[in-house]
This record gives structure tokens, sequence and C-alpha cells, in this order.
């Protein structure tokens, strides 16, 4: 019997937080496309989160499965669906971080054909995939698990394993050279993109940490894979509103103490087991756990130094936001620049000494060089506006008085001074006059 979707299923606990985690990516799917999807760079994050919605529907399913045929069917898919995903994202990291359109490299497009690869092998045979499935009662996925020693070729298998881990590692790699880029506005939407990657991290190591510590505790559950709907909101709130909190306080402070965590965890672990395997004989007691309690302690002063060199290389100080040293709030830095650019404005044009002394200023309060350009094409649109307002007025010769007030009026809310108001009203009584 072939592998099929068409099978019996059963409703379980287990699989709650797989159907959970597959609705909140697909929301954010959903959000991103229907707030962002002009952005090319948005678009792969879209496919993104869409692989990983669908791999947390698959992993769903095959929880709730009761035969070993469609149990496989769902879990090659939810193999498919993580390698697509992986690619995608790294795509995504590789495009923002040079800021490129999607096409404009093809050499990155490479790395579409592994997961293209994996789907013509599960076409042709999916006996190369998964030749054995096993029923289980500790697996995470369901009743039923791979048998791993029964995986043909060995190889293949372990390809794709280890193709899975290096695209993570490079996304990862993009997002911290993205974190130390001058740029103020791609330095704090990475922030969050470093902070998402650490969750799937964070939720393995508790696993571990629990399996570790509880020999006979079996959760059944796969905490990485609920854990990417969590990276997916965190990532989506980079993109779409990333300047909720001090992200670039948070990022270092989260790596230092996450990283000081899953080291020592797995110094207990891996102490553990060497202490049960070369000391105590193979098992299990009271004695090993507490030797490896006090290793664990023993090196807790020395790892958290060298951990903390580490943050300090990857997080310098002098990258930390230069609005947050101003003491200035994101709103209050943007409106003193506002007012500022205005003023360079009142002339009709910025000389280069006016536009050095902007940067300079735009560089002290933090303010990126899309919210200039921002800035600058709100203020030249409310020229235009207002100037093909005092163009109508001036039309019938003198200025009447309801008009000056509607003018005035007009004036206020697009933020134009007296001295811009007069500039503009002989720029076109001089037009008139020719």
């Amino acid at each position: 019997m072939s592998p099929s979707p068409f099978g019996d299923y059963f409703f379980n606990e287990w699989c709650i937080p797989y159907f959970i985690a597959f609705f909140v990516n697909f929301f954010i799917a959903w959000l991103l496309f229907f707030k962002a999807r002009k952005e090319e760079h948005v678009q792969l994050y879209i496919l993104t989160e869409f692989f990983v919605a669908l791999l947390c529907f698959s992993v769903a399913l095959a929880t709730c499965s009761l035969d070993s045929d469609t149990w496989l069917f769902w879990m090659v898919i939810n193999r498919v669906t993580s390698l697509l995903a992986v690619t995608t994202l790294f795509h995504f990291s590789y495009v923002f971080l040079y800021r490129i359109n999607i096409f404009e490299d093809l050499r990155v497009f490479l790395v579409h054909l592994v997961p293209l690869f994996y789907i013509s092998v599960f076409l042709i045979d999916i006996d190369i995939l998964y030749s054995s499935v096993l029923e289980s009662g500790g697996s995470p996925f369901g009743l039923f698990e791979a048998d791993i020693e029964r995986f043909s070729p060995p190889f293949l298998w372990g390809f794709f394993d280890i193709f899975l881990v290096v695209m993570l590692v490079f996304a990862a790699v993009n997002f911290f050279r993205m974190f130390r880029s001058e740029d103020v506005e791609i330095r704090w939407r990475s922030a969050y993109f470093i902070l998402a990657s650490l969750i799937p991290l964070i939720f393995t190591c508790m696993e571990d940490f629990l399996e570790a510590i509880f020999p006979d505790f079996n959760l059944k559950l796969d905490l990485g894979t609920v854990s990417l709907s969590i990276t997916g909101v965190i990532i989506s709130i980079g993109i779409l509103k990333h300047r909720l909190f001090d992200i670039d306080l948070i990022l270092p402070k989260s790596f230092y103490y996450i990283t000081t965590v899953v080291v020592l965890v797995w110094v207990f672990i891996l102490s553990g087991e060497l202490l049960v395997r070369f000391i105590t004989g193979g098992e299990v007691s009271i004695l090993s756990r507490f030797a490896a309690v006090l290793f664990t302690l023993f090196l807790f002063f020395p790892v958290r130094e060298v951990v903390g060199g580490l943050t300090t290389r990857l997080f310098p100080r002098d990258f930390i936001s230069r609005r947050r040293k101003s003491g200035l709030s994101s709103g209050v830095a943007l409106e003193i620049y506002r007012k500022q650019l205005q003023l360079a404005w009142e002339g009709g044009e910025i000389s280069e000494k006016e536009r050095r002394l902007l940067n300079d200023l735009r560089l002290s309060l933090g303010i990126s060089g899309k919210e200039h350009e921002r800035l600058e094409r709100e203020l030249i649109s409310a020229l235009e506006i207002y100037k093909k307002q005092l163009q109508l007025a001036l039309e019938g010769g003198e200025i009447t008085e309801k008009e000056k007030i509607l003018l005035k009026n007009l004036r206020l809310s697009l933020g134009i001074s007296d001295k811009e108001h007069e500039r503009l009203e002989k720029e076109i009584i001089g037009m008139n006059v020719q």
C-alpha cells in the first residue's frame, strides 16, 4: 500500500499545539501579504511563513494518523516543507542583507535545487527516504516513528539534515551581518530577526533539559516545531513595526542569557551521560546527577565570562542606536529633524552645505536614510499641494479675506511657514507677469 493522505485519523490533545502553530503562521503569511506584499524581500518571507504553516499542518495530521502509510505521507510532506522553508528563509536574509531584487543574483537560486531534488526522489520512490515505520508510544509525532537504522541510503538522509542546519546557520549569519550595518533601520529590523532565530533554540534545549533531568518523562511534543509560530510573530513585527521597544538593548541581553543557559544545559547533559557511562556502569543514579550539577556549577563563571566576551564582540556598544544615546524617543527625534528639513527647504532647494549639516543631524538623532527620504517626499508633496491652491487663489488677482483664511488653515495643517508662503507667492506672481 502506497503512502496516502486518505487514511484514518483520530483527534488527540497532542495535535492541538501543532494546529495552533499552523493557524498562527498562516495568519502571519496572510497579514504580511495584505500589508507589505509589494516589498520583494517580504514576498520571500511570506513564502517562508506559508511553508512553515504547511510544515505545522503536516505534523498535526501525522500526529492524528491511525495507520503508518498516512503517517508516512504527512512526514514526507513535513520534510519537503522544512527544506522549502529554510531555503526561502536563507534567500530572504540574502536579499534583505544586500538590498537587491529577488532575481538580481541568480546564483542564490541554486539552493532551491535541493528541495526540488528531494521532491523528485519522493515522487519516484518514497522507500528511498523512509524504508521502515515503527509503532511508538513515545513519538512526538503521534503513534509512529521512522526506523532510523534502516534508512536507505543513509547518506541521503544525512545530507538533507545537514542542508537544513547549514541553511539556518547561513540565514543567522546574514541576520548578524545586517545588525552590524550603519543603516539604523536595517539594524533595528535585523535585531528582531536574530531574536526570532533564538526562539527554536530555546525550546529545543528546554526539551533536551527536561529529558535529561527526568529520564522517564515523555513530553510527546516537538517544542521546536511549536515555537516556530513565536518566531514568525517576532519576524513579522520586525517587518511591519520595528520600533515597538528598545530591541537594540534587549537583543544583546537575550543573546547573553540564552547562550549561557544553552551551554550550561549541554554541559549538564554531557557530563551526566559521561558519568553514567564510565563511572556508574550505565545506571542513572542520584550520585551521578549530583556530580553533573557540581561540575556545571564549577563551569558557570568561566562560561558566563566567555559568553559575555562573545556578546561584546557580536554586539559592540557603538552599534547601539544613536537615538537612544541622545535620550530622545523616535517621535521627538523625527519631529526635530522634520522641522530642520522644512527650514532647509524654505529657499526652494537645499545647498551642499545644508545637506552635510542635515546628514550630521540625521546620524546624531538616529534617523535612517529611508526616514529622511520619506520626510522629504512628504514635505515636497505638501509644498506642491499648497502651491496649486495658492495659484488658484491668485488667478483672480488679489486674494480675498476668505481665501486668506482658507490658505492659512491649509498652511498650518501642512506645516508650511509664512516665509515659505511669501516665497511661493512671489514665485507665482513672477511667473504670471512673464
